[in-house]
């Protein structure tokens, strides 16, 4: 019995669609697939593209720039940089 609670809870960990395929979900951070927040009255779903396949506009394509950028740019000047999960913290707060 306990064998099959571990396997059943090892399909639901990986995600099983109906065709039998192994997938795999697209975190936002480390155990955070999803944000559900309420904007205007209605249920809005904050999270990734879960296709792993999906390649983005080849516009966006270049994101390096030669080094690592510094989270504060501006500096000495007094501006707050806010990263994504600052942004969904905040959203999810606005929500309750």
């Amino acid at each position: 019995m306990k064998k099959i609670i571990l396997l059943f809870a090892s399909l639901l960990a990986l995600g099983v669609n109906a065709e039998g395929e192994v997938t795999k979900e697209v975190f936002i951070s480390p155990g955070l697939v999803f944000v559900d927040i309420v904007h205007n009255s209605e249920t809005v779903r904050l999270q990734r593209d879960q296709d792993r396949e999906n390649e983005i506009s080849d516009f966006y394509l270049k994101t390096a720039r030669g080094k690592i950028q510094p989270m504060h740019p501006f500096a000495p000047h007094l501006v707050e940089t806010i990263g994504e999960l600052d942004v969904i913290d905040y959203a999810k707060k606005r929500s309750a």
